[in-house]
């Protein structure tokens, strides 16, 4: 060999050994080996040794199932995409760089599975592209494909009504998947959690096994091994209608209600749902007959018996049994809280009975009926009866209690001046309180008027139209009257503590002034449990504005706001806490002198007014709508002048 040649032959030999000493500096972090990837991955490098200054990058990649016969493809950084030819240098990837993002979903990428995917780097120059060398990846797997699901039930016949299942029967789960299954979940829709099943070792078929829970529709998911730069794997949904499982019978509440001997039945089964047609109802076991609706309880029924179905078939079956068990009592003691004894306690209305009270003050009353209708009251002379009212005993009433305090009018005077007394009587309870100030709720639904005394912090109520002392309750769409005593007593005053709920005096409102609160709600330990604001109306209050309140039952109580330039009345319900209606009043009202006329056509609402100017007005408002009944004009009287409903003999207001 001539020198020439030597020379020539020792350069080509220099720049294959420089060639694969640089690519023995590259290393490829990513793909591996064990790579399986799918969606948006990250192809990841290393360059162990100093980098040359003129390295240009090129990535290409290798897919076995190309059918353009050329299984490489080029990256152009450029173009951002895949080519066949080798990039032009300023197509390449510049120096320094060490990871491509490449989407195994783009049209030029593989968008199916196969499992001898490489990736090769390329370190070269702008003139030689393969100056420093090469580095091939590992082989690894690209899936994009999501796991295969199938379901099998067993046994294939269900054995209940409609296509459901009575008896749990056994699910088979099958998922496979060619990068392997890593996690198979399944639940019901009565399930709120999904089950998951982990499966180790990626195997390419995973089978799994279990008794069905109940439900009418059974949702599978596969996830594969394949995985994305973001963690995600390719995942698999399924819905199967046909594991129908309902096991449970449907569930009945028997409702009483004792007061007007009436049942009603609730059927609940969320699986399959309540077979409405099947539900049947009989008294003390006699004949069955379909239950459609709210029904009469006969006199002498000792049993009620329920029967329901649901529709895969399961029956349930209820029963309520009536005796003359329950019981009513209590204790009557004074305003220090001492017993009272030797006091006469009466029972009356279905069940005639009377008792004395022990040296506890306790009195009981037993052996009685559930669906009676019973008056229960402390026989005290000098004392304005107080009577607790039952229709029906839906269960036993304890703490039934009276508490009786010094008296608190004599003399025959009474409030309303019917008989025109001019001054009160001599007050015994100090400082003295008179009614209709504020009211008070009973069981969130009935609401009395009262006054709050803060001497004892007690309520005070009291009904009178002059000649005798009354109460008034609401049935249904009308007040009933009742009529206790005599005028001309010497009366003690009676209060209502510790009832249960039936009974119980559990709320008081207290109202306010100014433009942003109205009221507030307290309950019977003074805790305020409800603050009424100018929120609920559609404008807002004067800021000198005062308030008062009337309630008229079942919730409802209607306020009344006077201040500069501001007169307005409102009904506002405490329950569902909604304004029913509004109505601003051309008068100038006085917030604490209306009342409430108890007409046998219904309530009306009566408000007055005061004027140094104008001639004064008293208004009647329709409860239900709050527009004006009627409006009756005092010519020539100034001043003002508020309404007093005083008891007709027929048993109305005016």
């Amino acid at each position: 060999m001539n020198k020439r040649g030597f020379l020539l032959s020792f350069f080509f030999s220099l720049l294959i050994f420089s060639s694969m000493l640089y690519s023995q500096s590259i290393e490829i972090i990513n793909p591996s080996a064990v790579s399986k990837w799918c969606g948006v991955q990250k192809i990841e490098w290393h360059y162990t040794n100093e980098e040359p200054v003129d390295c240009l990058w090129s990535v290409k990649y290798y897919d076995p199932e190309q059918e353009t016969g050329d299984e490489w493809l080029w990256w152009n950084n450029t173009t951002k995409s895949w080519q066949q030819t080798i990039p032009s240098a300023d197509n390449r990837l510049p120096r320094g760089t060490r990871h491509l993002f490449v989407d195994t979903m783009d049209e030029e990428f593989v968008g199916h599975t196969f499992e001898n995917a490489r990736v090769e780097v390329i370190a070269g120059s702008a003139i030689d592209h393969s100056k420093y060398g090469p580095k091939v990846s590992d082989a690894f797997l690209i899936d994009n494909t999501p796991p295969n699901i199938m379901v099998s039930i067993t046994p294939l016949t269900p054995d209940g009504e409609n296509g459901w299942y009575r008896t749990e029967p056994t699910i088979k789960i099958i998922a496979s998947d060619n990068a392997g299954i890593k996690e198979v979940q399944h639940k019901t829709d009565k399930e709120t959690l999904w089950n998951i099943i982990s499966c180790e070792g990626a195997p390419a078929v995973k089978e799994i096994e279990f008794t069905a829970p109940e439900g009418k529709t059974l949702y599978v998911k596969a996830f594969d091994c394949a995985e994305d730069i973001y963690g995600q794997n390719n995942e698999a949904s399924e819905e199967f209608n046909n594991c129908k499982v309902d096991i449970t019978p449907p569930s009945i509440t028997i409702n009483i209600n004792y007061g007007e001997k009436r049942f009603s039945v609730d059927v609940l089964d969320e699986i399959s749902g309540v077979a409405s047609d099947k539900t049947r109802y009989s008294f003390n076991g006699a004949d069955w007959f379909s239950y459609l609706d709210e029904m009469l309880i006969p006199e002498g029924t000792k049993k009620l018996l329920i029967e329901a179905f649901d529709n895969a078939g399961n029956r349930a079956e209820a029963t309520k049994t009536f005796a003359s068990d329950r019981v009513i009592s209590g204790y009557i003691k004074d305003y220090k809280g001492s017993a009272l004894k030797e006091i006469s306690v009466l029972l009356s209305g279905d069940t005639n009975k009377k008792t004395l009270t022990n040296p506890d003050g306790y009195y009981e009353f037993t052996e009685l009926n559930p669906f009676g209708y019973y008056f229960v009251v402390p026989a005290l002379k000098n004392n304005i009866p107080s009577a607790l009212i039952y229709n029906g005993l839906e269960e036993d009433k304890t703490d039934q209690n009276f508490v009786l305090s010094g008296g608190w009018l004599k003399g025959g005077y009474d409030r309303g001046n019917t008989r025109d007394y001019i001054s009160s009587s001599i007050p015994v309870i100090d400082p003295l309180v008179i009614t209709e100030r504020y009211t008070i709720g009973t069981t969130g639904k009935d609401v009395l008027t009262g006054i709050f005394n803060s001497a004892d912090n007690k309520m005070d109520i009291v009904f009178t139209d002059g000649e005798s002392l009354r109460s008034y309750y609401f049935t249904e769409n009308r007040y009933t009257r009742k009529g206790w005593s005599p005028e001309g007593t010497f009366y003690n005053l009676s209060l209502l503590d510790n009832l249960q709920i039936s009974t119980s005096l559990d709320s008081i409102v207290l109202c306010g002034a100014g433009s942003e609160y109205i009221a507030e709600i307290r309950d019977s330990e003074g805790i305020q449990v409800k603050e009424i604001t100018a929120d609920v109306l559609s404008d807002t209050p004067a800021a000198d504005t005062t308030w008062s309140s009337v309630s008229i039952g079942g919730g409802d109580i209607i306020f009344a706001g006077a201040g500069t330039d501001y007169n307005k009345i409102f009904r506002y319900n405490v329950l569902t806490d909604t304004t029913v209606w509004e109505a601003t009043l051309p008068q100038t009202i006085v917030p604490g002198t209306e009342v409430l006329c108890l007409r046998e056509t219904g309530l009306l609402y009566l408000i007055g007014s005061m004027s140094d100017i104008e001639s004064l007005e008293l208004t009647a408002i329709d409860i239900s709508t709050g527009a004006s009944s009627w409006t009756h004009a005092f010519d020539g009287l100034k001043g003002a002048i508020t309404p007093f409903a005083a008891p007709l003999e027929d048993g109305g207001w005016d």
